[in-house]
């Protein structure tokens, strides 16, 4: 069965000096078994997140710079990989929030309508205001109002450009343009630590970690 990929493995390795056991998958490469790790999905997304982010502000500068000008010669190129890096972060970020929200909220945690009745398919939003706080009696909104009303902020973006209206694109790129996007990482990393402590931790290599530039103007 092991052949068809279908166990887990406990894998021994070597960290940085010291040994961990980690669980992960079996792959099979020209009939050699390599066992992969798994990675935690929710540092995965934030990542990705942060990867985009570090060249946002880059984009936006060159997009006034140019579009500022007299002579308002732009680069509709550096529009593409602004939005693109947007959309990148906000969705990464999202994805991030709800994959953690997955993983702590138990299976079995029933939510309600205001009727009584039972809600099958609870919101993003009801996960962090009602399945959050009611499983780990801790309540993110009260301690950090200021963090918290950025991830809804973050949650209400991402809805709308993903559902996007044809009617309501300019408003979306407008809130693109002017979104905060690095305090906004920085209040779903302080959700995500504020209810698993440490899951989200800077490089001690202080580097600054972005994807990689392109630039031919």
């Amino acid at each position: 069965m092991i052949e068809n990929g279908e166990y887990n493995v406990l894998i021994n390795y070597n960290n940085n000096g010291q040994n961990s056991m980690v669980l992960g998958f079996p792959y099979f490469s020209e009939k050699k078994l390599v066992a992969i790790p798994f990675i935690e999905p929710t540092t995965i997304f934030f990542s990705n997140a942060v990867l985009s982010m570090g060249n946002i502000e880059y984009y936006k500068e060159k997009l006034i710079k140019y579009f500022g000008s007299k002579e308002n010669e732009g680069n509709l190129n550096h529009l593409q990989e602004f939005f693109t890096l947007s959309f990148n972060c906000i969705v990464s970020l999202q994805t991030a929030l709800e994959s953690f929200l997955n993983k702590k909220i138990p299976q079995d945690y029933v939510y309600y309508h205001r009727n009584g009745n039972e809600k099958k398919h609870p919101s993003i939003k009801d996960k962090i205001n009602f399945g959050m706080v009611n499983s780990y009696n801790k309540n993110f909104e009260e301690s950090f109002n200021l963090e918290y009303n950025l991830v809804i902020k973050l949650i209400d973006l991402r809805n709308r450009l993903i559902h996007s209206d044809p009617n309501e694109i300019s408003h979306i790129y407008k809130e693109m343009f002017n979104f905060l996007y690095s305090e906004t990482i920085v209040a779903i990393k302080s959700y995500i630590n504020f209810y698993e402590k440490n899951l989200i931790q800077d490089c001690s290599c202080d580097a600054d970690f972005r994807f990689d530039i392109i630039d031919y103007n």
